[in-house]
């Protein structure tokens, strides 16, 4: 099996493919990728390119395909989505592409490019509610600073530590943006870095009260910290705003659980399964509850049910 020079390891030739294309190049990328994939078959960003390039010469199945094996291999991967995207536009298929297109942002919410489209889209289509929305996120994200757009979506794609080291730089010149924090904390979160991500999930809120995510991030970390009167107090805050919000509601038998205080995670457990009842982890969460105040054949009832769930 052929193998590349010392000098050359793949991430180094993936950005010469990633050139190539960039300069309109493609027929010399997509044989420079599957050199490539010689060697690195099922290797994320040569599958990628190598479908990009044969959207770009339009090769739609041979892309399509390819995108299929990455999804094999990759599934979390947003550009994917937006690349089918892509190809299911220049075949006129719009629910396709919409669906594509959908999938990507779902996955990784800063994909401007993706937002772009659905807007374009959902006006092709006639509706107007959904590209609203979407014109919406392509306003938002047009408001923040490129960086941060950029490491939230190697953040949404698993490059924590690329993100991780944007953001620092980012924040190095603007020590107070919010969004950047934000990311920052949600990084640090999933590193299990908890201490951090309190203190900056902290310093958003004092600069911005109401933003919704980062409250919900920071009564997680609390969580995550065994801080439950602290959980507890600030998920009763959010539920004052929205009592019904399904969110607020399992963050709140969570505290309740870590405050022993198990009667009234039943009654919000049980609120949540009438509205959901296939949920298993909300089943479970019920038995145990059960079983703590003394009620074993309902708890064993809550776990059987979870089990057929």
């Amino acid at each position: 099996m052929p193998s590349l020079p010392a000098s050359e390891p793949i991430d180094i030739e993936v950005a010469r493919i990633r050139e190539l294309s960039r300069s309109g190049r493609y027929l010399e990328a997509l044989d420079a990728a599957g050199t490539l994939a010689l060697i690195a078959p099922y290797h994320r960003d040569v599958l990628y390119l190598t479908a990009a390039n044969q959207r770009c010469v339009n090769k739609i199945p041979e892309a399509l395909e390819t995108l299929e094996r990455l999804e094999q291999h990759h599934p979390r991967f947003s550009l994917l989505y937006q690349e089918r995207g892509y190809c299911y536009t220049t075949l006129r298929d719009a629910v396709r592409a919409i669906e594509a297109f959908q999938r990507g942002v779902t996955l990784n919410p800063a994909l401007m490019l993706s937002w772009v489209m659905l807007e374009r889209l959902y006006r092709m289509t006639g509706d107007g509610n959904s590209a609203t929305t979407a014109a919406a996120h392509v306003t938002a994200l047009n408001g923040r600073a490129p960086e941060v757009v950029r490491a939230g979506g190697l953040a949404s794609d698993g490059e924590l530590a690329a993100a991780e080291r944007i953001l620092r730089a980012c924040l190095r010149n603007a020590e107070t943006d919010i969004e950047a924090l934000w990311l920052l904390a949600r990084i640090e979160r999933q590193n299990n870095i908890l201490a951090a991500a309190e203190t900056h999930l902290e310093a958003v809120l004092r600069l911005a009260p109401h933003h919704r995510s980062a409250r919900l991030d920071y009564v997680r970390t609390l969580i995550d910290r065994q801080k439950y009167p602290q959980a507890h107090e600030a998920v009763n805050s959010l539920l004052t705003l929205e009592p019904g919000n399904t969110d607020f509601l399992s963050l709140y038998g969570v505290t309740c659980v870590g405050l022993g205080r198990y009667e009234p995670a039943i009654g919000v457990y049980r609120q949540l399964i009438a509205a959901s009842p296939g949920s298993s982890n909300l089943l479970v969460a019920l038995g145990h509850c059960l079983k703590s105040v003394g009620q074993p054949r309902e708890a064993i009832d809550a776990y059987r049910r979870a089990a057929a769930s």
